[in-house]
């Protein structure tokens, strides 16, 4: 697949959006991924790519997200959903 670099664009913003449990307060970033001047690594190889961003949106979600994939079944339906 194609990595993209970034998860919305408005007016020329570029926005990474993340999400939690809803219990969540933190927004958690891996050090390993990220350059010293903030540059995010996974996208500063690409030649049309910029690994800076301008916002980063956290979206806490209730219920946690781990309850939709209780059994099996669950995932299959979800994966049929997705793949469809």
């Amino acid at each position: 697949g194609v990595w993209d670099d970034s998860d919305l664009e408005y007016k020329g913003k570029r926005i990474s959006v993340k999400s939690s449990a809803y219990f969540s307060n933190l927004l958690l970033l891996e050090a390993n991924d990220w350059n010293l001047d903030g540059s995010y690594k996974p996208n500063s190889n690409k030649a049309q790519s910029n690994s800076y961003y301008d916002y980063f949106l956290l979206v806490r979600i209730k219920p946690n997200t781990n309850s939709f994939f209780n059994t099996e079944k669950d995932k299959e339906i979800l994966k049929a959903s997705v793949l469809n």
